[in-house]
C-alpha cells in the first residue's frame, strides 16, 4: 500500500513523501506490518545525512530518499528485500506470503520481482489496471484514515506556538524528514 502526501502548511508545501505500508490482515498478535517512507532526497540510503539526524529517526520506520518522494525501481528493489527479511524475522524460516498490489511500472519491473522472489519468501500478484479499489476496498478505506491520522499529526504538532513559528519560518529538509518519520 502506497500514499503520497503534500504536506499543507506553507512551511512543508516543498517537502513531499510517500508513505509505503507491508501489513496483513491478522488481528492481536497475527496482526503485523512495517512502514517505510520516501522523502525527496538526492540520496537513496541517507549517506549524507549526520549521524544525530540518523538517530532522529523513527527506528521503527526505514528512510529511503528519491529526487521526487515516489517508490520507483530503485527504491523498490531494497524495499522488497527489507519486507521480505522482516517476514522471516517476525514469522521464521519458510514462511511464505502472497502480496498484492497494483500494476504500477515499479511493481512489474522485473528487478522489483526478482527481489520478492528471492528465497521463494513473496509471491508478488499484480492486479489488472483501474481496479485496485474494487479488488482491495482496504486500500481507499485504510488510505483515507491514515491521511486523516497524518493530518491530525500535524495540526497536533502546530498548535504548539514554537513548532508553528519554525515551521512558518521555513524547516530544514533534515528537520522534515525527522518529524515525519514520528508516527507514535
Amino acid at each position: 500500500m502506497t500514499f503520497t502526501f503534500a504536506a499543507q502548511s506553507d512551511g512543508l508545501q516543498k517537502h513531499q513523501f510517500t508513505m509505503h505500508i507491508h501489513m496483513n490482515a491478522g488481528r492481536g498478535d497475527l496482526a503485523d506490518g512495517c512502514v517505510e517512507l520516501i522523502c525527496r532526497g538526492k540520496v537513496m540510503h541517507g549517506t549524507t545525512f549526520t549521524l544525530a539526524e540518523l538517530q532522529a529517526w523513527d527506528p521503527a520506520v526505514k528512510m529511503f530518499f528519491q529526487p521526487n518522494a515516489w517508490m520507483d525501481s530503485k527504491v523498490m528493489p531494497e524495499s522488497a528485500t527489507r519486507c521480505n527479511d522482516h517476514i522471516r524475522q517476525r514469522w521464521g524460516e519458510g514462511t511464505k506470503v502472497l502480496l498484492t498490489c497494483d500494476n504500477l511500472s515499479t511493481h512489474v519491473d522485473p528487478d522489483v520481482k526478482a527481489a520478492f522472489a528471492k528465497d521463494g519468501v513473496t509471491l508478488l500478484r499484480c492486479f489488472p489496471a483501474q481496479c485496485t479499489q474494487s479488488i482491495q476496498p482496504l486500500d481507499a478505506a485504510f488510505e483515507r484514515s491514515m491521511r486523516c491520522s497524518v493530518g491530525r499529526k500535524l495540526d497536533e504538532w502546530l498548535i504548539d506556538a514554537s513548532n508553528l513559528a519554525k515551521c512558518e519560518e521555513g524547516m530544514s529538509a533534515p528537520e522534515q524528514c525527522i518529524l515525519i518519520s514520528d508516527i507514535d
